[in-house]
């Protein structure tokens, strides 16, 4: 509790900046796999348009996974839509400004993307079938494109477990700006930041 009333104490005067550019449109998509004492996995997704969340969601998995690559399957099943949905509404009402073609959901898991690739149903992944394929006919239409990126830089996994602050900052700092649009967390604590940098480089 000490630390969460000193977060909110230390970011008052940060929120959701939204305006600029709207490219790129693009997700940020992670689960944390049986990390609860029901065995129960937690999807995180975070929907972009250019540096401006517009979608996000943290929420526990209904039924328990036998895997690591299904609940990050049960976590593209759950983002999916809600990218197809936007870039819909954005062909609408800024079809001149929009960059076409699929939009990429950034997984941290190599398994999962090599999977989606293969498109190919085994005994290890028959029962989870139906999601698995729709994830696979949604990249196949060309709507969405799954590709990898570190887990340093995946912005879900703030969305799903506890991390080091260091961490937690990095991705809570594409999300949040003060009222100028800077980096709140520089100005109450610049060292966190270069440290940030350094995991980032490496």
């Amino acid at each position: 509790v000490n630390h969460l009333f000193g977060y909110i104490q230390r970011t008052m005067e940060a929120g959701i900046t939204l305006g600029g550019f709207i490219n790129p449109l693009e997700c940020f998509c992670d689960a944390a796999h049986a990390n609860n004492d029901d065995i129960k996995s937690i999807t995180g997704y975070v929907v972009m348009l250019g540096k401006c969340p517009i979608i996000w969601c943290s929420k526990k998995q209904p039924l328990v996974t036998k895997s690591t690559v299904e609940s990050e399957i049960e976590g593209l099943y759950s983002a999916t839509p809600n990218c197809m949905w936007l870039q819909d509404l954005m062909k609408e009402i800024a079809p001149e400004t929009l960059i076409g073609g699929p939009v990429p959901i950034w997984e941290d898991n190599q398994g999962t993307i090599d999977h989606l690739k293969k498109e190919n149903l085994s005994m290890r992944t028959m029962h989870f079938r139906r999601r698995y394929k729709w994830v696979c006919q949604a990249q196949q239409l060309g709507d969405i494109l799954v590709d990898y990126i570190p887990g340093v830089d995946q912005t879900a996994d703030v969305l799903t477990k506890l991390l080091p602050q260091v961490l937690h900052e990095k991705h809570c700092a594409k999300l949040i700006t003060l009222a100028d649009g800077s980096d709140p967390f520089a100005k109450v604590c610049p060292e966190i930041c270069s440290v940030a940098e350094e995991i980032e480089m490496e």
